[in-house]
């Protein structure tokens, strides 16, 4: 009992510790961006040799007047204690505003001496201090892009220090109301200002960049060729970043619309053909369907491939050949079982004994099948094979002699039913050829995610 119960103290500390972790690491991200892959040449479009060669960074698309400047404190917790943890986690990561911001509202909840005298260590002259030191070390940092728009970087740059700024003024703003005997710091002014001051000129910068990138599309679409679906993909990205940087920005959205309608590729599936040793049954061209179904939820979030219907507007066909389907009846299998038990005690003493006999009957339904990845001009892109086999069983028995009641339930329930009819040759290769569908698909899936999301072949 002792065991048990210490266990499940350690089972309860475990689970606390976890979920504080959890906690602790849901903390605000200041920056959340969008990366969008970048020419993988290296090579800018004209206006554009600033961009990343790897990523182009996006600032998510929300109103520069109203964020990043709202910091919210998770306010759902009344204890104290949660945002002491908090703001302890903060000041070892040297991120003082958010520690003192913290703190200062853990304080604004305090009630007892000993929690008072916790969120003290980081409510104080010192911790602000650093905290405004911080701020001017990164408006130094960030002076060029406070001043003059230096590509798409300053609006990040100013962003980020709007964020900081905005945090800190918040911080105040609790200090101010708490009590001197709670908190006594000298509290400099000004911040307001400085927030104002950057939310619009980040306003400005969004404005930039979403022309920058605008022109930058633009200029990609006026040399893209109907010929080359992938020449439209980089256009479609820059008209998309556009319009995240100033939400429906000129026609932005109609050009993204259009582009990437022709850099889309549609793949079509057509009817399953049957070899020349398999005879016709019209159940075998449910394969075609089956495939498509296994490939349309995981390519439906592929920015530049559908799978379709039409034949005419088809890139792709995905081809298939069923060169050999078979039935097999591998005949009646027996199995005898002996089971004993003894009981009753001395001279009472027995044993009971019984042999129970199992039956099971099976057969198989396989399917060879060819597959073909194959562009509009013939050119084969994948081609493979696979056999699939479906077991189907069923399995009765028969008490040969002894006593019922000592044989095992499983066993005895198996004495109680009657052999189960074979199902129909259809069901038996529908759901073989459903087997063939999901190995072709998870193997046609990386090229198809390449063809639906690289920006050049």
């Amino acid at each position: 009992m002792k065991t048990l119960s210490n266990f499940l103290v350690g089972l309860v500390i475990t689970l606390v510790i976890l979920l504080f972790a959890v906690r602790l690491f849901a903390q605000i991200v200041p920056v959340p961006t969008s990366s969008i892959p970048a020419n993988e040449s290296g090579v800018c479009p004209s206006g554009t040799c600033d961009l990343p060669d790897t990523k182009i960074q996006a600032l998510p698309l929300h109103s520069p007047s109203n964020w990043p400047a709202d910091v919210n404190i998770d306010k759902q917790y009344k204890k104290p204690g949660y945002y002491k943890r908090r703001a302890h986690r903060f000041m070892k990561d040297e991120r003082m505003a958010e520690a003192i911001l913290y703190a200062s509202y853990g304080l604004s909840l305090a009630k007892h001496k000993r929690d008072i005298k916790r969120l003290q260590a980081y409510v104080n002259q010192e911790v602000y201090d650093k905290s405004v030191a911080f701020l001017k070390d990164k408006e130094t940092e960030y002076a060029g892009s406070i001043n003059t728009f230096e590509g798409i970087n300053s609006a990040y740059q100013v962003y980020m220090l709007l964020w900081h700024t905005r945090t800190l003024y918040l911080a105040e703003s609790l200090i101010q109301r708490l009590s001197a005997s709670k908190a006594n710091i000298t509290i400099q002014v000004g911040l307001a200002e400085k927030i104002q001051v950057l939310t619009t000129k980040l306003e400005e910068y969004r404005k930039l960049n979403a022309e920058t990138y605008y022109q930058a599309g633009k200029t990609l679409l006026a040399s893209a060729s109907i010929n080359d679906k992938f020449s439209y993909r980089r256009p479609y990205w820059y008209f998309v970043l556009s319009n995240q940087y100033v939400s429906d920005y000129k026609d932005a959205s109609a050009l993204a619309a259009q582009t990437r309608e022709k850099a889309t590729l549609y793949v079509l599936v057509p009817p399953t053909r049957l070899g020349r040793n398999v005879a016709s049954r019209s159940f075998i061209s449910a394969l075609d369907e089956q495939i498509r179904a296994q490939l349309i939820p995981h390519v439906k979030s592929l920015p530049f491939l559908k799978i379709t219907m039409n034949t005419s507007q088809a890139d792709y066909l995905l081809t298939t050949l069923v060169s050999n389907w078979d039935l097999q009846y591998p005949g009646l299998v027996t199995e005898s079982l002996e089971f004993e038990r003894e009981e009753g005690e001395g001279d009472k003493k027995i044993v009971k004994k019984a042999i129970v006999k199992v039956y099971t009957k099976r057969v198989l339904a396989s399917t060879t099948v060819n597959y073909e990845m194959v562009q509009r001009n013939k050119q084969v892109d994948h081609s493979g094979n696979t056999q699939s086999v479906y077991q189907w069983q069923t399995n009765w028995a028969s008490m040969s002699s002894g006593s019922r009641d000592i044989v095992p339930r499983k066993i005895r329930v198996l004495t109680e039913k009657k052999q189960d009819k074979f199902p129909s040759k259809q069901f038996l290769f529908h759901e073989s050829t459903n087997l063939s569908a999901y190995k072709i698909a998870m193997d046609m899936l990386p090229l198809l995610k390449r063809l639906g999301s690289k920006l050049s072949r």
